[in-house]
């Protein structure tokens, strides 16, 4: 007799819940698709589709022959590698490094449209370097649009 209840029971539950159904709208079946660009492609991004984000930068200035200033970040897929070193202050990796290179990018204005003089000015003024006393400034920038900014010089004047 308890098989019987037992079935009874477990055969009406079962009804109850087919019966019920999902009462959950289906609300996505009118909205748009979310568009996403598609990141497995090997075609280089235009400057219109990108942010103008740099992916690559590389900056070593020397004053009296001896680093002054040595600045790395680098952009791979999902991982960022960052070091920076300045003479005189801690070098820096990893994230406090980037803390301190997204600190001055965001007081930099470092984009393809300044001249190259401009640009050596700004980074100059930023790490309180006097012209004179550079021996060699080398900037390499790398957009995410693939614009590249090289700036190689020997004695500032």
């Amino acid at each position: 007799m308890k098989k019987i209840r037992k079935s009874i029971l477990f055969l009406i539950l079962a009804i109850s819940l087919v019966a019920c159904g999902n009462e959950v709208p289906n609300e996505t079946a009118n909205e748009p698709p979310i568009e996403t660009p598609n990141q497995d492609t090997n075609e280089p991004q235009t400057e219109e589709q990108s942010s103008g984000q740099i992916t690559d930068f590389n900056l070593e200035i020397e004053v009296a022959n001896q680093d002054k200033v040595d600045v790395d970040f680098e952009v791979e897929r999902a991982e960022t590698e960052a070091t920076y070193s300045v003479d005189g202050e801690e070098n820096l990796r990893g994230a406090e490094a980037l803390s301190q290179i997204e600190l001055m990018f965001n007081d930099l204005n470092l984009t393809k449209d300044v001249n190259e003089d401009e640009i050596i000015d700004q980074i100059l003024t930023y790490f309180n370097i006097n012209h004179a006393d550079v021996t060699d400034f080398d900037l390499d920038i790398e957009f995410d649009y693939q614009e590249k900014i090289d700036i190689d010089r020997d004695q500032l004047s």
